[in-house]
């Protein structure tokens, strides 16, 4: 009976969890491989990681752990701006950097609500 409780516990722990709530969704309407990165605050720098996005495609990144308010919570607990760079390359270096060859915006709470927590590229970064 013991056994069953704690199972029973663990099952209800488990479905009450989005430990990774894909919030966000990101969409690329250009023709273009890209790769994005998330931040908290301004500026980036050489050899950060990014991640890619396909021509005509969607993605949910994998930003925030936790679950109801998590995405809120983590851009509010910084400086309440969330940041999306886009670039052209996975390879991030002091060039690319010093000649901006990048895309950025930042998003606040309330705006990311209005869109209904959907960017698109180029759309939304105009």
């Amino acid at each position: 009976m013991k056994t069953a409780l704690y199972f029973l516990f663990f099952i209800i722990v488990l479905i009450g969890c989005d430990i990774s709530p894909k919030k966000l969704t990101l969409i690329n309407r250009s023709k273009d491989k890209l790769y994005y990165r998330l931040l908290t605050n301004e500026g980036i720098d050489q050899g950060i990681h990014v991640y890619e996005i396909l021509p005509e495609s969607t993605v949910n990144p994998d930003f925030v752990m936790g679950g109801e308010g998590a995405w809120e919570y983590k851009i509010n607990s910084r400086d309440s701006v969330l940041y999306i760079y886009i670039f052209k390359t996975n390879k991030i270096n002091d060039s690319i950097i010093k000649n901006s060859e990048f895309e950025v915006k930042g998003w606040k709470v309330r705006d990311l609500e209005k869109l209904n927590w959907s960017i698109s590229y180029p759309d939304d970064f105009r």
